[in-house]
Order: structure tokens, then sequence, then C-alpha cells
């Protein structure tokens, strides 16, 4: 019992630390967004930062638990401060009979993942051997084989593992699904298809605990929807800020998994495409894209240079989670617009 408790306080003080760090970057930002994006959006940029942080902690040899508290404790402290605020329209809202269905499944679901994530592991992974040598070492260790390799979602485990050892770790990746889920179904309601969002939500959530084993494949995936998200909300609205964060997240993207290094030059390729057509400067928002991503990418580069490279890649159908929710939504959506084809083609035959 004792040790539930203690993983159950390692994961929620890690997503706890790690919305703080996020809600006070958006909250320097002064995003226009809804209420419920602006929680998920803060909780992986957040999670960037305090992956950032815990880099910095490893490379000097800090990694530890009191450390650890200390820098939590300090992040939701400051959010707590009152601060200039500024919050956009709220979304449309669901069908009553669709919030009740995703309600319902969703709370299944992570109960589900909570049971398996706080359940004994019987012969202990390779993350798990990572994530126990780097912390009785309170950080990086040179010429220790796949240790090189650790990545920047594993160091966030880390901060989970320091107090609740391998489940305090698993269960941080409750925090990472819900985000995804939520923001599924945010997306759906933003872009006018809200059951088509439900739907990609409950089948992400659904392919998850089947097909994933690994965390980092987990985090990987939220962070680039989180980044696709951004970038179609920013063609929305044309806020310089929110290339900010894009950025943040695009340069994460390579820091929680390296075979994810296509992230900037995508995101990249979206902003000077979207301004190109539209016969706008593409100079200044390319800048402000980059010089984010850069910031989170570089220091990875530098301890890759120092430790030696390691790419653990995605093994297995790892690869297979960051194409499903993007997957989710384009069937679904592609399903929901059948009606108006077949009516289309009833008129064009009469």
């Amino acid at each position: 019992m004792r040790s539930v408790l203690y993983a159950l306080f390692g994961a929620s003080f890690t997503l706890a630390t790690a919305w703080a760090l996020g809600a006070l970057v958006l909250r320097k930002l002064s995003l226009s967004l809804a209420a419920i994006e602006e929680r998920m959006l803060a909780f992986i940029a957040g999670s960037a930062c305090l992956s950032a942080v815990v880099l910095v902690l490893c490379s000097v040899g800090l990694a530890r638990k009191s450390v650890f508290l200390v820098v939590g404790s300090a992040a939701i402290l400051a959010v707590t401060r009152p601060g200039a605020h500024r919050r956009g329209e709220p979304l449309p809202p669901l069908p009553r009979v669709w919030k009740w269905l995703f309600v319902m499944v969703f709370a299944v679901f992570m109960a589900v993942y909570l049971v398996r994530a706080l359940a004994p592991e019987v012969i202990p992974d390779a993350a798990t051997h990572r994530l126990s040598l780097m912390d009785q070492a309170h950080g990086f260790i040179r010429n220790a084989g796949n240790l090189k390799g650790s990545q920047g979602f594993e160091l966030l485990l880390l901060y989970a593992f320091a107090f609740g050892r391998r489940p305090a770790a698993a269960v941080v990746g409750l925090g990472f699904l819900a985000s995804l889920t939520l923001l599924l179904v945010s997306y759906g309601r933003r872009m006018g298809y809200p059951a088509v969002g439900i739907g990609a939500a409950l089948l992400t959530c659904a392919g998850f605990l089947a097909l994933q084993h690994d965390l980092s494949g987990a985090g990987i995936t939220i962070v680039l929807f989180a980044l696709y998200y951004v970038l179609r909300v920013w063609d929305q609205q044309g806020a310089r800020e929110l290339l900010v964060l894009a950025g943040i997240l695009a340069g994460f993207s390579y820091a929680a998994n390296y075979a994810a290094i296509a992230a900037l030059p995508g995101a990249l390729a979206f902003v000077t495409g979207k301004l190109w057509r539209k016969r706008q400067p593409v100079f200044p928002p390319a800048r402000t894209l980059c010089v984010p991503a850069l910031t989170f990418m570089l220091p990875w580069i530098m301890k890759d240079a120092i430790l030696g490279f390691h790419d653990a890649g995605m093994a297995g159908t790892g690869w297979l989670m960051p194409v499903l929710p993007f997957a989710s939504l384009a069937s679904l959506l592609a399903l929901s617009r059948l009606p108006r084809l077949f009516a289309a083609l009833r008129n064009v035959a009469r």
C-alpha cells in the first residue's frame, strides 16, 4: 500500500510541476485559447521545460529527490501568484449524448490504464534499468552502453521515478494519454466536428491500451499532435506568440525521440507555405518558430556529442503510435462526409 501511495505522489507531483511550468510559459505568452486547450497545452509545454531542467540537473550530478522537490515546489508556488491572463472564446459545446458516452468510456480506459501501471513488474525492462542507474548516479553515466540513449521523455519519467520508482513513472503516462485524448476532443470541437473528435479520441486511447508498450512512444505521440494542434490554431488566429509555443513543441519532439527530428522542418514548411500563399513576410515568423525550437534541441545535441550518440528509435509497434491520432481523425472525418458525397452524387444523377 505504501508503494502505491509513493507512486501516486511521484506521478502527481511530476504532472503538477510540468503543468505549473507550462502555465507560467503560456501566461508569459498571453495566448488566446479556450480553457481546456490552455490546460492541456500548458502541461505538454511544461513537460518540455521540466525535461530540460532535469537534463541540466543530470549533467551536473544533482538529479536527486531533494532537488526535484525544491524545483517542483517553486514552480507550483510561482503559478499560484496572480498574473495577467487572456482567455479566448470557449469552444462549441459537445452534444449531450456524445459527451456522456465519451465520459463513461474514457473513465473505463483510464481505470484500466491506472491498474496496469500500478501492477508490479515481474521482469524490469531496459527503460526501468536505465532510470534506476541514473537515479543512483544522480545523473548521466559515461561509457554506460544504452544509458547514452536516455532521451527527453525518459528524463521526465526520472523525475517521477525518484519518488515512486517504476509505478510512478508509468502513471505519468496516464497524464499524457489523458492530455492527448482531451486534445483530440478539443480539436474536433474547434474544427466543427465534435463527434469526429470524440471518436478519434476513443480510438486513439483504445489503440494505446492495446499496442503501447513503451512510454516514450506515448510522449512523442502527444507532443507531435500538440504541435499540429498549435499550428492549426496559428493558421486561424495568426498570433506570433503561437509560433513560440510551436517552436518549443518542435524542439521537444526531437528531445523526446530523435526519430522525430523532422518535426521542426515539417512545422517550418507548414508556416512558410501558409505565409507564401497569403503573400506575407516569411523570415520573421520562421525565426520566431526556429529560435525556441533550437533552444530545446541544442542541449541534447551537445549531450550526445559528449556522451556519444545512441538512437533508441521506435522499436516494434512504437512507430504506430504517432500515426494513430492522425489516422483516426482522417478516417472518421472521411466517413462523416460520406452522406454529403452520396447526396451530391444523387443530385448529379438526376
